[in-house]
């Protein structure tokens, strides 16, 4: 049985980035959810859909567009509706994601893509929603048949594993069974830390629990599960003010099958800081001598991190090393999946 990945992502350039450089065969079997920042890049719907100089990463697959942080922020539907509408002009096989209980201003917002650029959409929904989502769905008159459910938990590291994993599976079988009548179901949570200020200076281990978790469930539901995860980030779509982001660590995130490899670095300012570049290399030389380093071919994020050392790459920005780690992610994901 194959499953589909349903990962979590924002609309930035750097996931832009990190698609782009999986193989085809890769790109077949995921199904984005993105998920609209505050203030998304213009780079963002032009790397999915692409320019007079540029092939675009998406066109012709399906995405699905979360527009709810964006809409919570500006109390306005303009920049989802616009996503929606420049991304399925230009190819993109769009549809929308709306959680169970929207606002009805949302609902009303997104209803007009529904069908207009592929079929159905995206109902995100809690454990405590799946009694109740099937009749808020045929109360707006949607057809389950063509919604692909996601059960979001979003981020799990304070549960005790064991103990969601039980809950998780009880609250499935008991609302979903067998013979559900939704498209696709998935399983979708979060484990990486919001940022590295509770993990010690070099090497850290942080176990993935989101794969641990639907490893657990999916062996115990009477019907296929996907998997879902927020990649290498956090659910809170929140930016740092820019006073802490300049306090920020050069730190890296690195995935492996267990647990995420992640290499809180120093601040750049003050008397005790280090530039970043020298960081950057650093981690990159700790991480290709890591035991867990590689395992997956193709794999473009190893590939660019294996030529930092050389000089052939650049030891790179932030930005960049979120379009390595998100890459490795999502690769190795692809490559585990069953």
């Amino acid at each position: 049985m194959s499953f589909r990945y349903v990962p979590m992502l924002r609309s930035k350039v750097g996931e832009v980035s990190a698609l782009r450089n999986l193989p085809n065969q890769s790109k077949d079997r995921i199904a984005p959810v993105i998920h609209v920042a505050k203030n998304p890049p213009a780079g963002f719907v032009e790397g999915m859909v692409g320019t007079k100089k540029k092939a675009g990463v998406w066109v012709g697959r399906r995405v699905a567009v979360d527009g709810r942080f964006n809409f919570t922020a500006k109390n306005s539907a303009v920049e989802l509706t616009t996503m929606l509408k420049e991304l399925g002009d230009g190819g993109v096989l769009v549809i929308p994601s709306v959680k169970c209980g929207a606002p009805a201003a949302y609902v009303a917002a997104i209803t007009p893509f529904i069908g207009k650029y592929d079929a159905g959409l995206v109902l995100k929904v809690a454990l405590g929603d799946l009694p109740s989502c099937l009749a808020w769905v045929g109360a707006r008159g949607w057809k389950p048949s063509e919604i692909d459910l996601v059960i979001d938990l979003e981020h799990i590291a304070e549960y005790e594993p064991t103990a969601i994993a039980k809950v998780t599976a009880q609250e499935c079988a008991q609302h979903i069974g067998k013979n559900h009548q939704w498209r696709s179901v998935a399983l979708s949570s979060a484990a990486f830390p919001r940022d590295f200020g509770g993990l010690k200076l070099g090497r850290n281990e942080v176990t993935r629990l989101d794969w641990t978790l639907w490893n657990s469930v999916r062996k115990s539901v009477p019907f296929s599960l996907d998997y879902g995860d927020y990649g290498i980030a956090h659910p809170n779509l929140e930016e740092p003010p820019d006073k802490a982001r300049g306090k920020g660590t050069i730190s890296v995130r690195y995935t492996a099958d267990k647990y995420w490899i992640a290499i809180k670095g120093k601040q750049t300012g003050k008397k005790t800081g280090m530039k970043m570049h020298p960081q950057y290399l650093a981690h990159s030389k700790l991480l290709i001598k890591d035991a867990e380093f590689g395992g997956i071919n193709p794999c473009w994020g190893d590939d660019q991190i294996r030529q930092i050392p050389s000089g052939k790459v650049s030891p790179g920005s932030p930005a960049k090393w979120v379009e390595y780690s998100l890459n490795r992610h999502l690769s190795l994901v692809l490559d585990r999946l069953p």
